[in-house]
């Protein structure tokens, strides 16, 4: 038998030793060595084992975590402030005139919608034009809701006007150009304003007659409207006093009830203005009293003393708010065909902006004096004026050929008529409501806003099913093997170690069988869907099985009972949140303090308790997992240092065998090296 011996270097490679020699003793030197380098082996294979095992617990301990953290998740975005509990739908009992969307403060009710008439859009054409013609050079101006767009034209064809018109319009043009092909050698440019309503009504300027030859404007232009700030000067007062100041702009006063501004404003359609009053409520009037009783006698010193009893009051009269149907008023002056005549507007307490119309001719009036007079003790202020007039030189054209004229919508709400300038996304009629528009209706609409119910049921079932995921999950995995059947498996080797028969138990169990942290977790999650929470509506639901979810219908298996997984009445649920959606939302979700922050109920429990298991840093599943990677950590490190442990004591088990055998062959030849003298002296 020949054996191979082997050397370890620094580096802890194995390099083959310079020699090979045969057994001396007739021991198997090799398969001795082997032997007892797996007796120390044996540790090893078993932490190796151990992180196995850990490995597989990180990975059940992890999705323990992720189906923990969906039931918390899904109930944070129960009783969140954009949950659904906090959705509300738009329903109308004509489908499809009218849609909306309701924000989580609109309040639930119903409202009477007529729509007589939808919002449309400014839409005008040229004549039909011959792709041949010729339009002169120039520019021209396209006017909509106060934006005006210029255009430069170096002449030329229709097709070189529309080209012009695309390129210098910009992208956040008011209007949308197209063309029209009506034959070979013929097309027509239609113009539509962006602006929906009567805001936008498309106007052009046409000083080169560019606009006049393709007929999108008629011969006859109007006067442009502008509007103008009047100026106010301390010398067109009257009265001039120290009382009255003007600062910005502005008049202020405060003990002069009643003066006037001198002005002369021509060709005047419309003046506006602000006016602000600061009002001085009474205060208190106190008063003293005397009030004198009978006389009293007094002895002082012996001496009789005969006097009247007075008693002093203090007599306070409660201040009495005044109330104002006007606080004043402002007369505007002005001549009007040759006649003089006055407008007076009152003014308003809680009203801040004022306008007065004076003419619908396109020659507006001239106006020579403002009177403001006000009745209340107090400061005020007035400013802000502002005159609409028409510029004399340039022309404002009015389209020719109308496809659809600009128009408002008008609708009645609740018999009260109401004209808007679109169709959609009208936020100021219900609170909390954005309606659209979508057709004009026959009759009165009925507008409800509730709750929506499907995305409420969509939500709960959703939180069943993440709750009955993470109990599935536990149940399978903690169960203890029983008894009888781990002494059937157990091994028959007497020698078998008390730890192996351990390992084998808890390879046959589940892993989370017996820990104190799950049995905790599933604990809870018993006590919060059984629990009872306080509530404040009518009808009040306390308990889940009042809203159709419990542990199975009554007459459910035992065994189907005692697993703990919920079970939603789906009948029971849906009368629940169609009739009573605001006692289904309180049973989830409720605040017990009234401090607007939720603090109680069945999603805000589980959300509370089972958020300490589910955090990433410092959590209790987080810890558990962390805690299993240490013991793997330090096992490799244990590993590692006892192989290197094991390969030396190898190489002195080598050596010592090696010194051995030498030994042994040594004396074998010694005693035939004897054996050979002696045979030859015999």
């Amino acid at each position: 038998m020949l054996f191979l011996f082997f050397t370890i270097t620094k580096e802890g490679k194995r390099m083959p030793a310079p020699f090979a020699t045969p057994s001396a003793s007739g021991i198997d030197v090799p398969k001795v060595i082997k032997q007892l380098i797996e007796i120390e082996r044996e540790p090893l294979r078993r932490l190796e084992e151990d992180n196995r095992r850990n490995e597989i617990r990180i990975q059940a301990w992890e999705e323990l975590r992720t189906k923990t953290k969906k039931l918390v998740d899904t109930s944070r975005e129960i009783y969140s402030f954009a949950g659904p509990f906090a959705i509300r739908k738009i329903v109308s009992d004509d489908e499809g005139s009218i849609t909306g969307i309701a924000s989580p403060n609109a309040e639930e009710g119903s409202q009477r919608i007529h729509v007589h008439q939808l919002a449309k859009a400014h839409k005008i054409r040229s004549k039909e034009i011959s792709k041949s013609e010729v339009l002169p050079k120039g520019k021209f101006q396209i006017l909509i809701d106060g934006k005006e767009t210029e255009i430069q034209f170096a002449g030329g064809s229709i097709e070189d006007l529309e080209k012009a018109i695309r390129q210098q319009s910009g992208k956040n043009v008011s209007f949308e150009l197209s063309k029209v092909q009506t034959s070979d050698q013929k097309v027509v440019l239609v113009l539509t304003s962006k602006v929906m309503g009567s805001k936008g009504k498309i106007q052009f300027k046409d000083p080169d007659g560019i606009l006049k030859q393709i007929e999108w404007i008629g011969p006859k232009g109007k006067k442009e409207e502008i509007q103008e700030i009047l100026t106010l000067q301390k010398e067109n007062l009257s009265p001039q006093t120290e009382e009255i100041q003007i600062k910005d702009n502005t008049v202020f006063f405060e003990n002069t009830n009643h003066f006037s501004l001198d002005v002369a404003l021509k060709n005047v359609l419309e003046v506006s203005f602000s006016f602000e009053a600061t009002i001085e409520e009474p205060k208190e009037e106190v008063r003293p009293t005397i009030h004198v009783d009978p006389v009293i006698k007094k002895e002082i010193e012996g001496i009789e003393i005969t006097l009247p009893q007075i008693e002093r009051v203090r007599i306070t009269e409660p201040m009495q708010p005044q109330t104002y149907q006007e606080i004043g008023s402002v007369k505007i002056f002005y001549v009007s065909q040759g006649m003089m005549k006055e407008q007076k507007i009152p003014l308003q307490k809680n009203q801040k902006e004022y306008t007065l119309k004076l003419s619908d001719q396109d020659e507006g009036v001239e106006i020579t004096k403002i009177e403001i007079s006000k009745n209340y003790k107090g400061k005020g202020q007035i400013g802000k004026f502002q005159y609409k007039t028409q510029k004399e030189k340039e022309i404002v054209f009015e389209p020719l050929h109308v496809i659809e004229p600009p128009q408002d919508a008008v609708l009645q709400v609740n018999g009260v008529e109401l004209r808007r300038t679109q169709n959609e996304n009208l936020v100021d009629i219900l609170p909390g409501v954005s309606l659209n528009l979508h057709k004009t209706t026959t009759r009165e609409v009925e507008i409800r806003v509730e709750h929506d119910v499907s995305k409420i049921k969509e939500k709960i079932k959703e939180w069943v099913n993440a709750y009955n995921e993470l109990i599935t999950f536990i149940r399978d995995n903690d169960q203890f093997q029983k008894q009888e059947d781990f002494q059937i498996q157990r091994s028959a080797n007497p020698n078998e170690k008390i730890e192996d028969g351990l390992r084998k138990l808890e390879d046959a169990s589940g892993i989370f069988a017996g820990d104190a942290t799950v049995r905790r977790l599933v604990s809870l999650l018993g006590s919060i869907v059984s629990s009872a929470y306080p509530s404040r509506t009518n009808p009040a639901f306390r308990t889940l099985p009042q809203i159709g979810i419990s542990t199975g219908k009554p007459g459910s298996s035992w065994q189907d009972v005692k697993r703990g997984l919920l079970v939603i009445d789906e009948e029971t649920l849906d009368t629940a949140l169609k009739n009573h959606p605001d006692s289904v939302k309180e049973l989830f979700s409720s605040d017990r303090n009234e401090d607007a922050i939720v603090d109680n109920g069945v999603a805000y429990k589980t959300y509370e308790e089972l958020s300490p298991y589910v955090k990433m840093a410092g959590g209790i599943i987080t810890s558990r997992i962390e805690l299993l990677k240490e013991q793997i950590k330090t096992n490799e490190k244990i590993i590692y240092n006892k192989e290197l442990s094991i390969m030396r004591k190898e190489d002195m088990l080598k050596s010592k065998f090696g010194n051995m055998e030498g030994t042994i062959q040594n004396m074998k030849n010694t005693q035939k090296f004897l054996e050979n003298r002696l045979k030859t002296q015999d």
